[in-house]
């Protein structure tokens, strides 16, 4: 089982689709109190990807990026490292990889896995309800997260649904950290960004 002793994470995830003035408002989140921004464009072809990239490499916050796909770019880049989603994880040769950071699990019983405990952390989704995805229920209960959570090998970080009240109760449940995307991007609240940045990080400090 993995011992949580560190600092609680918080993690943005980007939009699949391009939002108005993406990359400052990434980098106030970075600014203000988040620890990673894991870089999610499904669509986004490795030129399109490189193109989105070079912004935040030439503001030097590269080792703070997390890729969930065209992994190569590493090559090119420092960045943080790589996220195995849920199909990643099924090719096996990724795991030999030497920037692994995170992957997505989203059956409880992986959690237990020695395999885990050669990430930075594992992303567990969906905790509550997902804002950014409608109809988007966890699997689980709580009690059952909760369970799963003291069996982890890795540091778990919570994803889907979660706000700012949600943090003291992930806290308690063992968690390390909290992802969010919906929260971010899908409330019409892009100019005060910075200041719900900060908000969340004294909510995880306290």
């Amino acid at each position: 089982m993995y011992n949580n002793t560190g600092s609680f994470l918080l993690i943005a995830i980007t939009s699949p689709k391009p939002i108005a003035n993406e990359h400052r408002l990434i980098l106030e989140l970075l600014a203000n109190g988040f620890d990673f921004v894991h870089i999610r464009k499904p669509t986004s072809t490795y030129e399109e990807l490189r193109t989105y990239l070079l912004p935040f490499i030439q503001a030097g916050v590269g080792s703070k990026l997390i890729l969930h796909s065209h992994y190569s770019l590493l090559s090119q880049f420092e960045l943080g490292g790589i996220h195995l989603t849920e199909s990643a994880k099924k090719n096996t040769a990724l795991y030999s990889l030497p920037y692994l950071h995170s992957l997505a699990i989203h059956n409880l019983a992986e959690l237990s896995s020695p395999t885990l405990s050669q990430f930075a952390y594992s992303i567990v989704s969906p905790i509550f309800a997902s804002i950014s995805k409608e109809g988007y229920i966890p699997p689980f209960s709580l009690s059952q997260f909760r369970e799963a959570v003291k069996t982890s090998t890795s540091p778990v970080v919570a994803l889907g649904g979660i706000t700012l009240k949600h943090i003291p109760q992930l806290r308690n449940m063992g968690c390390q950290g909290a992802a969010f995307l919906g929260y971010l991007w899908q409330v019409n609240y892009s100019h005060k960004l910075a200041q719900i940045a900060k908000h969340l990080r004294e909510k995880a400090n306290e």
